[in-house]
């Protein structure tokens, strides 16, 4: 017999862009899943998420660099480890 787990969706904190800065699972007690910054352009420039299924790392971030027109010419990822 199988048991029925409820799919839980985030709680999302926005900005006044109304572009996401954080989203949150219910259970996690508040802790951010997900972490957003934006540029001076509005643009988004890093994702950081703490990531849950790999005990040794604390942090998982995706950075994003753009040229002067505004177009993303670099994308970096960082684990942050304990």
């Amino acid at each position: 017999q199988q048991k029925k787990v409820p799919f839980i969706f985030p709680m999302w904190q926005y900005n006044g862009n109304s572009r996401p800065v954080a989203a949150t699972l219910p259970y996690m007690t508040g802790a951010p899943l997900n972490e957003y910054a934006y540029n001076a352009a509005n643009q988004l420039e890093k994702i950081c998420s703490k990531d849950v299924s790999e005990p040794n790392i604390l942090q998982h971030c995706t950075s994003i660099e753009y040229d002067k027109n505004g177009s993303p010419i670099k994308i970096t990822e960082i684990k942050i480890s304990k």
